[in-house]
Parts: C-alpha cells; sequence; structure tokens
C-alpha cells in the first residue's frame, strides 16, 4: 500500500507540473510583452520649468522622452510634422532667437508650430539683447511659423514679434496667427514690429494687438502694429489699440473687419528716417523718407472701425518738412483706400485730413459735423472689441 500511495502522489506531482507549464505556455502565446513602435512625429510640451517630448505609439499611446533643451533649441529642430504646446502658463526666461542659418552659414528651412493652447506666455528677462520675446532673424532660409489660441504679454521687453535681416530675394517668411491677444506694457512698447525686413507673408486673424503705454512723454507711446516692411499684411477681424492703432510707413496693409482704436493723448510728436513717434491716430501714415527712398505704402480698408478715445485723429498722413514748408514724400502709387468704414468721434474735435492719396466713397472725407459717427461705404458687418 505504501508503494502505491507513493506511486501515485509522484504522477499526481508530475501531472500538476505539466498542466502548469501548458497554463503558462498558452499565456505567453496569447499575451505577448508589448513592444512599442514609435512614429516620427514629436510634440514638445512646454512647462513653467520644464520641457519634455512625446512620440506616439503606433497603437495609440503617448510616449515621453525627457529633454534640456531650451525654447530656442526646440523651434530650431522641429519638422513641420512636430508641435509645440503649452500645458500650463509660462513665463520666459530668455529671448528667443529664430535664425534660418546655422554658424556655418547654411541655409535652413524651419517649420514652427505653437499651440498656446488657451494659456498665456508672458517674459521675465534680466538679460536684454533684441529687446524682443520672440526675433527672427531669416536673412536667408525659409520660416513658416503658425502660432495660435491663447495670450503674449510682455511688461519688460519692447515687442513681442521682431523681425530683423531679411534680405532674401523671394519671400522666405511665412508667418500666421490666429485666435491671440499681444499685448505690451510700458514705454514705447509694440506688440507687432517690422522695420526694414522684407518679403514677408504675414496673416492674422481675429487677433489683438495692445500697446498700453506707462508715459505721457513725447515719443513714448508705443503703437498697436508698426509696419516699415516690403511686405504683405493681411489682417481679419483685428483689434489694435495703442497711441496708434496701426502705424505705416512702408508696405502692403489690408485691414478687413478690424477696429483701430486710438488711447494715447499724444503731442509735440516728432518723426524721421529711422524711427517713430505716435501721433494720436487710429491710422498714421508716415511720409518721411525711408532707407529706400521715399514712402511707399497700399493700404485698403474695408468693414472696419476707428474709435479715438483722446486726440480725435481718425486718419493721420504725416507730413513732411521741406525747403518749401510741409508736403508729402510718397511715390505716386502710395494709397490709402477707404472702402468702408465706421468714424466714431468727439464733434468738437478735428477729424481726418483730406489728402489726393486717401481714397474715399463718392470722393468725399468725413468732415465734423457734429455728429458721433459717420459711415462710409456699405457697412455690412459688426465691429467689437
Amino acid at each position: 500500500m505504501k508503494k502505491k500511495r507513493v506511486i501515485l502522489s509522484v504522477c499526481a506531482c508530475v501531472c500538476l507540473v505539466l498542466s502548469l507549464s501548458v497554463v503558462a505556455i498558452t499565456f505567453l502565446h496569447t499575451a505577448p510583452k508589448h513592444k512599442h513602435v514609435l512614429g516620427e512625429e514629436k510634440t514638445y510640451h512646454i512647462c513653467n520649468d520644464s520641457i519634455y517630448y512625446t512620440r506616439q505609439c503606433k497603437d495609440g499611446c503617448d510616449v515621453p522622452f525627457e529633454t534640456k533643451a531650451t525654447l530656442t533649441d526646440v523651434f530650431l529642430s522641429v519638422t513641420e510634422r512636430d508641435s509645440v504646446i503649452l500645458d500650463e502658463n509660462v513665463t520666459l526666461k530668455e529671448e528667443v532667437m529664430i535664425k534660418t542659418f546655422s554658424e556655418q552659414g547654411d541655409e535652413l528651412e524651419l517649420n514652427i508650430n505653437l499651440d498656446l493652447n488657451n494659456f498665456t506666455l508672458s517674459s521675465n528677462i534680466q538679460n536684454k539683447q533684441s529687446n524682443s520675446m520672440f526675433m527672427f532673424n531669416s536673412n536667408i532660409g525659409k520660416l513658416n511659423f503658425n502660432v495660435k489660441n491663447g495670450k503674449i504679454c510682455s511688461a519688460d521687453l519692447s515687442y513681442i514679434f521682431n523681425f530683423k535681416n531679411n534680405k532674401y530675394s523671394g519671400s522666405n517668411i511665412k508667418f500666421n496667427i490666429d485666435n491671440v491677444e499681444c499685448v505690451t506694457s510700458g514705454v514705447k512698447t509694440t506688440p507687432l514690429f517690422m522695420k526694414d525686413v522684407y518679403n514677408i507673408q504675414f496673416n492674422a486673424t481675429n487677433c489683438k494687438f495692445i500697446s498700453n503705454s506707462t508715459s505721457n512723454q513725447r515719443g513714448d507711446y508705443g503703437v498697436g502694429a508698426y509696419i516699415n516692411s516690403e511686405s504683405e499684411f493681411n489682417f481679419n477681424n483685428c483689434y489694435f489699440e495703442g497711441g496708434d492703432g496701426v502705424y505705416v510707413k512702408r508696405g502692403n496693409v489690408n485691414l478687413n473687419g478690424c477696429a483701430l482704436i486710438n488711447s494715447g493723448l499724444v503731442s509735440n510728436y516728432a518723426q524721421n528716417v529711422d524711427d517713430f513717434s505716435a501721433v494720436g491716430a487710429c491710422l498714421t501714415a508716415d511720409s518721411h523718407t525711408t532707407k529706400k527712398g521715399v514712402s511707399e505704402f497700399a493700404i485698403t480698408i474695408k468693414n472696419c472701425s476707428m474709435q479715438s478715445k483722446s486726440s480725435f485723429k481718425m486718419i493721420c498722413v504725416i507730413e513732411t518738412e521741406a525747403e518749401t514748408g510741409l508736403g508729402l514724400n510718397v511715390s505716386n502709387n502710395s494709397l490709402i483706400d477707404v472702402q468702408s468704414c465706421v468714424f466714431n468721434n468727439n464733434p468738437t474735435a478735428i477729424t481726418i485730413p483730406q489728402y489726393d492719396i486717401i481714397k474715399y466713397p463718392n470722393g468725399q472725407a468725413p468732415q465734423n459735423n457734429g455728429s458721433q459717427t459717420w459711415v462710409c461705404g456699405d457697412w455690412t458687418q459688426t465691429i467689437s472689441e
């Protein structure tokens, strides 16, 4: 009896081991260990104290990777398939320099997609070099820059977007900004600053460009947008506010469905070739000579509104001192084409000066007739801040 019990026990053990082995083999076969197959696209996540990126696995999961890169490094390395996104409100500790060439002079093509993700990007920068949150240095190479959905604020730098050294022969910069509020605070601060740059295609939709001045001294007021560039600018349903709403020396500027607000009480302003000073108008066109020669601009205004909160100037064309007195130093092609606009004005103030370069519907400029509002052209759109 003892021998049979031992034999049965041994048989039972062998069966149990074989049974467990079969279960284990079956488990390994039906549930293999997962291996990530990663796509090439990267999403860079910008936090207030760190940057990391994720790559999507083909099964849909996101795999995170650490990086020691700065935001400048990220912008110089992304491809058109990559994206950069804010994960929270972020304060920049450095100016972002974006240049389309390497230290050896080789041309680069940069495709940057920045999603503010309904957060605010601000600055707290001590070592100021370009005095800009974003400086674009694109004298060679190509740049496609797209930014959307959020707010950008600067209280310690003069400019948010600043361009320089673009002497490229073709249209090498394409800039698209959508649903972004850009606000600067301080002395002579300007969110969008375009000076001596060329061949830019700039498109802005549903955006705000606001300059809040902290001084009332001559020349200290900033403007919503300063444009001195042989380029094309298309603004759709945008809002501008500053010592001047928009200030133009050179360029093709199309304003469609926009609101231009003057909020600076400016007096004794002075202009020259290299600089500008707000004059207290919703739209200012400066006829001073530029480095390229006489001023040349083409400004189209359609379905817009203009309102002055201080000096009550709607459209102001700055005259140039000459031997014979004041006059205009603009090319024969310069034109301000006012197709349709609502001018909100104070009945006791001087309204819009009449010049041959300003084209109004029916050839009639608005006069100070004691009314608060003057409608120009066929008004089909309501403007709101």
